[in-house]
């Protein structure tokens, strides 16, 4: 199980140089476990990462914590400036396609990422476009 296997990668390498904790977050919120997703990112200092505050605010969202859900987002939106871009595109349909990644990867904190996190984890945001709606309603009201 996918769960397991991050779990000992986590074991064997506490720096976590894979993103294992990462993939972990993901699968926390998928499976709507606050207790688990919570003590992974106080593990993690409580990292202020696009790929620990995204799925901490879907989590949030489907558990009907929408306070919570909010704060992850404001969080989000503090780090990654291309956040509001994002939301935008994925809500109005203008898709992912034509996002320029460099010859290296991704940035930290940009659309880059969003977009590698958002589609690295499909299982988690399949079927999030009412979500995806919220974050940007949620967004627009914080600007």
């Amino acid at each position: 199980m996918a769960k397991n296997a991050c779990l000992e990668i986590l074991d064997l390498n506490n720096d976590d140089n894979l993103g294992a904790r990462f993939i972990l977050m993901h699968i926390y919120a998928y499976f709507e476990d606050e207790k688990l997703a919570v003590k992974l990112f106080e593990r993690y200092d409580c990292q202020k990462s696009t790929q620990f505050l995204l799925p901490l605010s879907t989590l949030y969202y489907k558990l009907g914590k929408i306070r919570k859900a909010t704060a992850y987002i404001k969080e989000l939106v503090n780090i990654n400036k291309d956040t509001h871009n994002f939301f935008n595109r994925l809500v109005i349909g203008e898709g992912l396609s034509d996002i320029e990644f460099g010859m290296y990867g991704y940035r930290a904190n940009s659309i880059e990422e969003l977009a590698i996190d958002v589609t690295d984890n499909k299982f988690l945001f399949v079927n999030c476009g009412v979500y995806f709606k919220w974050v940007l309603k949620t967004i627009k009201s914080i600007d």
